[in-house]
Order: structure tokens, then C-alpha cells, then sequence
């Protein structure tokens, strides 16, 4: 009983697991190439920075742009050519001097049209993407690296810049593997302050390093003292309601 005692008068900080880390952007994003162009322009400006509503890489695109005009006036010019071939096959019914052989004829005419139609789409949609993709943007999104060059040609698929997602923090940390089993039934401390950091992930498996360890994921929101500082975090006995 009075072993019980004095463990129940035991301040909870003597209880919590401190551990130190640094409090890192959730996610690392690629930004890749989806046309195959020499680069025009980049926005230097947006490096270090946020991403702005201003297209961070610009590509050269007449032909592009070329071949967008070309498929957008094929679509209109067959549009145009289906609809009259499909009054006048609606007229032609109504019609007594017109066989059925004539009339089958026009029908499988429409039918050509509207698969020409459909694959002139096809090639309109893959010239409106590559037009799309003339212009590439980081809004939104911290611009840490630009990994191409002006006048620089790429490939479909290349990457171009590497972004940081600032909407949410990750910090990782390594835990004896007895204590790790018992992380998610407490609560964690930021700088000695409650937090609304939880625990992502816990590996099952020993670090290469840290041998006797388990790697601890937790998220949360942006710090407000800016990313990339280190952090003392702490688990403590959640408070009995």
C-alpha cells in the first residue's frame, strides 16, 4: 500500500520519455515533366520560397501550340460535317425516292464520321494536356531545388524542381523497442507544451543503427518557429478524465 502510495504522488514529468529531433516538412515532392520541350524561362524569384500563382518553368511551345490548333480545328470541322450528313439523312427518311440502300449508305457514312470524330477528340485532349504542361507550377508548395537550366532540353517525365509540403510536420525519432509498444497510449509534448503531434508509423523492425531501437514517425501541424529546428519531444501518461 505504500509502495502504491508514493508511486501515485510521482510527477508526471519524472515519467515522461524525452527524446530530441528536428521538425522537418511532411513530404518531399518531385516535379516532373510532362511534355518533352526546351526550357524557355524560370522564375528564380520563387526559389527559397513558397510557390506563387506565377508558372515557376516555362517551356517553348509554338509547336505545340501549332498542334492545338490544328486538332482543336479538326474536332469543329467534323462536328460540323456530322451534324449537316445527319440532317440530311433525317430529311432523306422522310423521303419516298430515296432507297433503303441509299439511305443505308449514309448510315454507315455517320457511323465513319463519328469514329473519325471520336479519335480527332482523342488527339485533342493529348494536345490540350501537352499545352498544359507548357507552363509548370509550384503553388502553394516551398520551391527547395530547380534542377533544370534555361535552354535545356527535357524529357517526358523529367524531374524539374524538388518541393517541400509545408501544410504538415514530421519528426523522427528512435525508441527502445519495450517503450515503443506503449507510444500510442500517451500523449505527446512539444518543448514542454501539449501538442496536437501524433504518432504516423512505428517500424516493426530494429534501425540498422540504432539496433535496439525502433524509428518513430510522428506528424502534426507547421511549427511557428519555422521548420527545421530541433525540438525536444516528450510522452507522458495521458490524464485520467
Amino acid at each position: 500500500m505504500r509502495i502504491a502510495l508514493f508511486l501515485g504522488l510521482i510527477p508526471l514529468y519524472l515519467l515522461a520519455q524525452s527524446y530530441f529531433a528536428r521538425l522537418e516538412p511532411d513530404r518531399t515532392l518531385l516535379l516532373s515533366s510532362t511534355v518533352a520541350a526546351q526550357v524557355a524561362a524560370i522564375d528564380e524569384q520563387q526559389k527559397g520560397q513558397l510557390g506563387t500563382d506565377r508558372a515557376l518553368i516555362r517551356f517553348q511551345g509554338e509547336v505545340t501550340q501549332a498542334r492545338l490548333a490544328a486538332a482543336k480545328t479538326q474536332v469543329q470541322s467534323l462536328e460540323r460535317t456530322l451534324q449537316l450528313r445527319e440532317e440530311q439523312y433525317a430529311r432523306n427518311r422522310q423521303l419516298s425516292s430515296v432507297s433503303r440502300r441509299e439511305l443505308e449508305g449514309e448510315e454507315m457514312a455517320i457511323l465513319e464520321l463519328k469514329s473519325q470524330l471520336a479519335q480527332a477528340k482523342e488527339r485533342h485532349v493529348a494536345a490540350q494536356e501537352a499545352a498544359d504542361g507548357l507552363e509548370v507550377y509550384a503553388t502553394g508548395r516551398f520551391v527547395d531545388r530547380i534542377l533544370v537550366q534555361e535552354g535545356e532540353y527535357v524529357a517526358q517525365g523529367q524531374p524539374l524542381a524538388q518541393l517541400y509540403d509545408l501544410s504538415r510536420a514530421r519528426a523522427v525519432i528512435f525508441v527502445p523497442i519495450a517503450q515503443a509498444r506503449t507510444l500510442k497510449e500517451k500523449e505527446i509534448m512539444v518543448d514542454g507544451q501539449k501538442s496536437d503531434f501524433s504518432v504516423d508509423r512505428i517500424w516493426s523492425v530494429a534501425d540498422e543503427r540504432h539496433i535496439s531501437s525502433y524509428r518513430v514517425e510522428l506528424v502534426g501541424p507547421p511549427p511557428e518557429g519555422g521548420f527545421s529546428r530541433l525540438v525536444e519531444i516528450e510522452f507522458i501518461p495521458k490524464e485520467r478524465r
